[in-house]
């Protein structure tokens, strides 16, 4: 299993936090691991997160399944219903639906 280092109780607001950030490799290192995957699941909460809307964009790009969990009433903006599969409004039904997607294939 890989391990991910996260980054806790830290201003992620900019500043100083992105200069300790080798953002090469963790672009890079994103890129890659979209290119191997079948598919992502990505959250959309209304937080700020250049990087999830980079990944959907990059994982559309390369053909990749996309499954959005909406949680910020967003769920029919334009730009997110274009780039996904299909748009969830909460975890339980991405995960039901992602079991019997499963179950599907055995």
């Amino acid at each position: 299993m890989r391990e991910f280092e996260l980054f806790k109780d830290e201003d992620t607001s900019g500043g100083d936090y992105y200069n300790k950030l080798d953002y090469k490799n963790i672009v890079e290192e994103d890129i890659k691991l979209i290119k191997e995957c079948d598919g992502m699941i990505a959250i959309i909460d209304g937080a700020l997160s250049y990087g999830t809307i980079q990944e959907i964009i990059y994982g559309y790009i390369n053909k990749k399944k996309i499954y959005l969990i909406v949680t910020n009433n967003h769920e029919n903006h334009p730009w997110l219903v274009y780039h996904s599969n299909k748009i969830f409004t909460n975890f339980k039904d991405c995960e039901e639906f992602i079991i019997k997607q499963q179950n599907e294939k055995n």
